[in-house]
């Protein structure tokens, strides 16, 4: 299974993903991200 997120924040949303899809049975899911936001430092 590939996994499509815009932007990668908390990577809340991809895990959340990720563990609905291999609960329903995904062998595997990989996440390919766009962009992701950068923490101030």
């Amino acid at each position: 299974m590939l996994l499509f997120d815009d932007v990668l924040t908390t990577g809340a949303t991809s895990k959340e993903a990720t563990l609905a899809l291999r609960k329903a049975g995904a062998a595997s899911v990989h996440v390919v991200t766009y962009a992701r936001t950068l923490s101030k430092v």
